[in-house]
């Protein structure tokens, strides 16, 4: 019966040790704070917190293409059309981290550019024209950067401690089309 003591004690030994090492283990980034014996090491980071979605730039309807159902042995047509459209993935605002840095997250090049295409049908009546109208819808992205001051622990590693400082920043990377086939042109 001398053995269950002893197999208490060394459990316990076991879970300090698992709690101590996993509290060492937690970097100030999470924790809040640099742990005792961190020392700064003058450098200052800045990381991408977020990027989230901020508004939506919806552009107004282009005229992309104007065709006819002329074929004499038909009572009426279906007529399709593909349109393209790009944007330049662009950056505007405070980018406090390198360009690189947002490029790895949004997965595309700052002054690349981003195509999409849609296509479009209708039914028209014999002799009738289509217009084909588009549009785009841009979604704008806040990108919230935060400055890290950098500590060194030496039983833990690097550590990060907010500074408090904060700079947003916007991005377009993205688009969507939307065609739009009428009988009728569209004012404006």
């Amino acid at each position: 019966m001398k053995w269950k003591p002893l197999m208490a004690v060394l459990l316990g030994l076991l879970m300090v040790g698992v709690t101590v090492g996993s509290v060492s283990a937690i970097s100030s980034w999470e924790y809040g704070g640099p742990l005792p014996q961190s020392v700064p090491t003058g450098e200052r980071v800045w990381k991408i917190d977020s990027i989230t979605f901020y508004y939506l730039q919806v552009t107004p309807y282009e005229l992309d293409a104007v065709m006819r159902c002329d074929d004499p042995g038909l009572s009426s047509c279906s007529i399709s059309h593909t349109a393209t459209r790009c944007i330049s993935v662009s950056v505007s605002g405070s980018l406090k981290v390198d360009a690189v840095v947002l490029e790895a997250e949004i997965g595309e090049s700052i002054g690349s550019e981003v195509c999409r295409h849609t296509t479009c049908t209708a039914n028209v009546e014999q002799g009738k024209t289509l217009y084909f109208y588009v549009r785009k819808s841009i979604p704008v992205k806040k990108v919230i950067q935060k400055e890290y001051e950098v500590y060194w622990n030496p039983k833990g590693g690097t550590y990060y401690v907010w500074t408090g400082n904060t700079a947003v920043a916007y991005t377009k990377y993205q688009l969507s089309l939307e065609c739009r086939p009428t009988t009728t042109p569209l004012e404006g």
